[in-house]
């Protein structure tokens, strides 16, 4: 803790502040002594080539009679080093009980842990504060995080790699420098009503640049935080969204001979394939080994209804010979997976 002894009676130095007149009482009737009952003040970042303000607030146990008290603050000063930045009379609020100061602070002071304190004098000559309360706080240098989720868009199921970098404010070199070794959090937010959440953790490299991997599963924003430090502060990113689609499929279908003899019998047959990417000009290839149903749609108002079922060889085609007594419409489906999206065909044939 930090003691500065100040002389509350030397009113010329403003250090000494008289409370709000109480209302007259007996003689024999003394106010309890007035006590510091806490401190508060916030931690601060400090802005390159530019001051920032403090403020510090203090509650007392009652609001200050007369002139038997001083209240007086001290501060900011600096743990590390000691070096104090001056000290100011806490002026009233609207509150007596409250009162509070500000205090400025130039971007080249020492960052790390600081202190502010609030000392009650019991009259006006006091030497030695008869109540004291201090409350520490942290000066912070500025830090930037950012980052860049790709491919985009990427395919359900792709890796996507969360690259950013982690930079901190050096008072030495005027300038923002990479910040090495750091641990970072990356998060996801699914778009949607699920929260954002962390999902993963990297420690920056020598050039304070990270890179974390992930598998697409869903579209959402990918975001990265820094907890800061007791001298540096907190970052977090902008996020990047990242769209995840499935791939598409195409099935290709054909009913023969066309037209049909009644009664005879025709052959449904096709092929189904896979895009290879959700990016650029798609290219497709066999998608094999996958189930597809097989539905005939007779004219008139009967409805379609599923006929047979069938699976892609390692070309994926796929072929059923089915009876037809009348004309119709054949449909093959593929219901699709949580990578690939559904596709279907169709293909009609008449009964001559």
């Amino acid at each position: 803790m930090i003691r500065r002894v100040i002389a509350a009676g030397t009113a010329a130095a403003g250090l000494v502040l008289a409370g709000a007149v109480a209302p007259a009482v007996a003689a024999t009737t003394a106010p309890a002594p007035v006590r510091v009952l806490s401190v508060t003040v916030s931690d601060v970042t400090l802005k390159p080539h530019h001051t920032v303000s403090v403020k510090v607030t203090a509650k007392l146990s009652r609001a200050l009679v007369g002139d038997e008290e001083g209240v007086a603050i001290v501060g900011p000063a600096d743990t590390q080093n000691l070096d104090e930045l001056g000290y100011d009379v806490l002026a009233p609020t609207s509150v007596p009980t409250t009162l509070a100061t500000t205090f400025t602070i130039a971007d080249t002071v020492r960052p790390g842990s600081w202190v502010a304190e609030a000392d009650i004098f019991g009259s006006p000559t006091a030497q030695t504060p008869s109540s004291s309360v201090d409350k520490t706080f942290h000066v912070k240098l500025p830090t930037a995080l950012k980052v860049n989720a790709s491919p985009e868009p990427a395919a359900y199921g792709e890796t996507i790699t969360v690259v950013g970098g982690l930079t901190h404010y050096s008072q030495s070199a005027k300038k923002s420098t990479a910040y090495a070794g750091k641990k970072v959090d990356v998060y996801f937010d699914p778009k949607g009503a699920a929260p954002r959440a962390k999902v993963g953790s990297v420690t920056t490299n020598s050039k304070g640049g990270f890179t974390k991997r992930f598998t697409a599963r869903t579209t959402g924003t990918w975001s990265a935080q820094f907890a800061g430090t007791s001298s540096y502060a907190a970052a977090r990113s902008v996020g990047d969204s990242v769209v995840v689609e499935k791939k598409k499929t195409h099935l290709a279908v054909n009913a023969s001979p066309e037209p049909v003899k009644k009664g005879a019998k025709v052959t449904v047959a096709g092929r189904l394939t896979h895009a290879t990417s959700v990016r650029g000009t798609l290219h497709y290839t066999a998608y094999h080994g996958k189930t597809l149903t097989v539905w005939f749609n007779p004219a008139g108002p009967k409805g379609a209804s599923k006929v047979a079922t069938v699976t892609t060889s390692s070309t994926g085609a796929f072929s059923t010979k089915r009876t037809q007594s009348a004309a119709g419409t054949w449909t093959v489906k593929f219901a699709g997976t949580a990578g690939y999206a559904a596709s279907s065909g169709t293909d009609y044939v008449a009964v001559r």
